[in-house]
């Protein structure tokens, strides 16, 4: 069985319908500025994939774009490029040891220290980006973009949207009364789509029901994908209490500063012995009044085995944090 999201409110509706009537009209006019050629876009002769949603944040694209950078890495000169959200420059920068999460964003920096035998570079204009990658010495073979469903100042050789199982768009609403970024009917630019965060137990009959909902063209590609979640690590293995974690046997408090925490937080509340949350808005950077609170409701945990879990992006931003607390 499929499980929705819960419907907004009646009063909500009635007062963003207006808004959100506004919004799609814009971009109606922007794609078909685009659509008409009036808007140009640019396409280079090497391999560019684009990974990407019509909705807002939260549906997997760092996990899909780490998929793709291991499925290619072995065999091509794979680049990343992101725009770099909410980091404090401008600009192209391409990513080497001196890079933090504020200077290049951090999903970008999450994936520079994931895997650095691959390039990552950042440019809020996608196009002088991958002008500026033709120039290094060792050129990219093939382009990652990373959330660039949108800038179609570009046109990508091979175009991935990513729909979240618990937000299909077909359920969804223009911003602001919903979460979408464009209309459902403007999908049809992806080659591929994938059913991103599915449970690992879904059946055919869910997938044929998905199908039914998200209705592919026949030129697109439909594929489901679930997370598998990996061991604890810690962020600072120097100071680090335990080498290995048994979190049945742990009170946690998770700390998330991400789009969509709800699986995060579902997987958790199944594998310890307690749960307690503390959510931010996506991408945020953790202020002295935040770890303020987050040492009150941790300290508040009366029992001796206790520990603060965060998402890898989160751990991004915490890494070379300078008014991270030392205890």
């Amino acid at each position: 069985m499929i499980h929705h999201e819960e419907a907004t409110p009646i009063w909500k509706q009635v007062v963003l319908y207006p808004l959100s009537l506004l919004f799609q009209s814009g971009v109606y006019v922007r794609n078909k500025l685009f659509d008409l050629e009036i808007l140009k876009s640019k396409k280079f002769d090497l391999p560019v994939i684009s990974i990407g949603n019509i909705n807002v944040g939260g549906t997997g694209k760092t996990p899909h774009s780490e998929y793709l950078i291991q499925l290619l890495q072995d065999q091509w000169k794979v680049i990343l490029l992101s725009r770099g959200y909410k980091r404090k420059s401008k600009g192209f920068i391409l990513a080497d040891n001196s890079s933090t999460a504020e200077y290049i964003g951090d999903e970008p920096f999450q994936i520079a220290r994931k895997f650095p035998n691959i390039n990552v570079a950042v440019d809020e204009k996608r196009v002088h980006g991958i002008e500026q990658l033709q120039q290094l010495t060792s050129p990219p073979e093939v382009v990652l973009l990373d959330d660039a469903y949108q800038h179609r100042q570009l046109t990508p050789g091979l175009s991935i949207l990513l729909i979240d199982y618990y937000r299909l768009t077909s359920k969804d609403s223009m911003l602001p009364l919903g979460r979408l970024r464009e209309p459902v009917s403007n999908s049809d630019r992806a080659n591929i789509i994938v059913i991103t965060k599915c449970p690992s137990t879904i059946k055919p009959v869910d997938m044929m029901t998905v199908r039914k909902e998200v209705a592919p063209y026949p030129f697109q590609t439909l594929y489901f994908s679930t997370y598998s979640y990996g061991d604890c690590k810690a962020i600072f293995p120097k100071v680090a209490k335990y080498d290995t974690i048994d979190l049945s046997q742990f009170e946690v408090l998770a700390m998330s500063a991400i789009a969509s925490p709800k699986q995060f937080h579902r997987y958790l509340k199944k594998q310890v012995a307690q749960l307690d949350t503390l959510s931010f808005g996506d991408h945020h950077f953790f202020t002295p009044n935040d770890y303020e609170q987050l040492s009150k409701r941790f300290h508040k945990q009366s029992v001796k085995d206790k520990i603060i879990i965060v998402t890898e992006k989160d751990e991004a931003r915490l890494f070379n944090d300078t008014i991270l607390p030392e205890a």
